[in-house]
């Protein structure tokens, strides 16, 4: 009884009992409070370590067990050692002791205190054991070969790229769609305009001008399918063309004022039936929506209309379907003309000429550098 009070009341047989607690309970702690957060891994995560090596993690905390098994190794090889020690140098003090008895007892006391000790720490072992997740001994972690670990990225960059193809596929055919959508309305819109173009026009050249994109496209077309060609002889231009009586007609050009006006005998006349018919502008001076006619008219059509631009304040160069004007003043008469572009591909005048002569194609460009004329353009496609 006395022999038992001494052993626990040794102070080193304590020192040894609470180091083991310590570092067992600390290794507890320490497992249990990063092995919650470990749960968070994904499954079969790969980690690479300089100390551990490469292994995959399951996502129950392996790489904690790793730590807690180094740990409880060096503990066990540590305790290991120093009870083989332990009973050796115990032993040899009882074979020494021969015949005293304080020596033998001391010997059979410090033989005690390591039995206890080695006890206490199996005991502290199993209840590791069993209060940590999987025990200490999870085998959730698998090694890698360095070959394996760079296979494994390989398939993974590989899948992000197909990852990433997919996605650009993915918005690629948003934008198709959406192009698609873009697509129709224009093509909506382009067949509005088309069917408003075939109400407008003289149905004699509407099937000519109104699959053209622009305005000014329209304007010099019409031109050309209603004047006379310069190039064919034997025409008179003291008389309308078959289209152009037609357009007149259906253009219900309001010609007033003089007696050549009417029957379209007039560079204003010509050049009003022509925007009429191309359908371009419905409010042109000498149509139905417009009160009256004449150069002044034209020029102040175009000067105040947002649908009609100064090319100076554009580009300055002449093109086909371009109104040309100068309205008349006291200084001398007016005169407006179009432009068209011939066979040859050559810039050219269209105009006629009050009662002298109906619409013809000209020979030049002509008035196109004179600074008492004006050119404006169609802008309002």
């Amino acid at each position: 009884m006395r022999n038992r009070r001494r052993i626990f009341n040794n102070k080193r047989f304590g020192w040894v009992i609470l180091l083991t607690l310590i570092v067992c309970f600390s290794a507890i702690i320490f497992g249990v409070y990063t092995g919650n957060s470990a749960f968070a891994t994904t499954s079969d995560e790969v980690v690479e370590t300089n100390f551990f090596g490469n292994y995959t993690d399951d996502g129950e905390g392996c790489g904690v067990y790793m730590i807690l098994n180094m740990i409880i190794d060096i503990l066990s090889i540590g305790i290991a050692i120093t009870g083989v020690i332990g009973v050796t140098l115990v032993g040899i003090q009882y074979m020494t002791a021969k015949d005293s008895e304080e020596k033998t007892r001391k010997a059979k006391n410090r033989m005690l205190e390591i039995v206890i000790g080695l006890v206490a720490y199996a005991a502290l072992f199993a209840g590791v054991q069993w209060l940590l997740p999987g025990g200490l001994m999870n085998n959730s972690c698998k090694s890698i070969s360095d070959e394996k670990l760079a296979q494994m990225k390989e398939d993974e960059k590989k899948k992000e790229e197909e990852e990433t193809k997919k996605q650009q596929a993915e918005q690629q055919n948003k934008k198709n769609k959406k192009t698609t959508k873009k697509q129709k309305q224009e093509q909506q819109q382009k067949n509005k305009a088309y069917k408003k173009c075939m109400e407008r026009a003289a149905r004699v050249v509407r099937n000519d001008i109104c699959k053209l994109e622009t305005g000014a496209e329209k304007i010099a077309k019409t031109a050309k399918l209603l004047a006379w060609p310069v190039s064919q002889a034997g025409y008179s231009y003291n008389k309308a063309t078959t289209k152009f009586n037609y357009a007149l007609n259906q253009t219900h050009f309001s010609g007033n004022g003089d007696h050549c006006s009417p029957s379209g005998k007039s560079c204003a006349a010509f050049i009003d039936v022509v925007v009429l018919a191309s359908g371009v502008d419905p409010y042109f001076p000498g149509g139905p929506n417009y009160n009256g006619y004449s150069t002044a008219a034209i020029y102040n059509h175009l000067k105040n209309s947002s649908k009609w631009k100064d090319i100076r304040k554009i580009d300055n160069k002449v093109r086909p379907g371009d109104i040309a004007v100068k309205p008349l003043t006291s200084n001398g008469p007016g005169h407006v003309l179009t432009y068209i572009k011939n066979a040859s591909g050559k810039i050219v005048a269209v105009q006629a000429s009050l009662c002298q002569y109906y619409g013809k194609v000209s020979t030049k460009k002509d008035y196109a550098n004179d600074s008492a004329y004006t050119i404006f353009r169609y802008v309002g496609d």
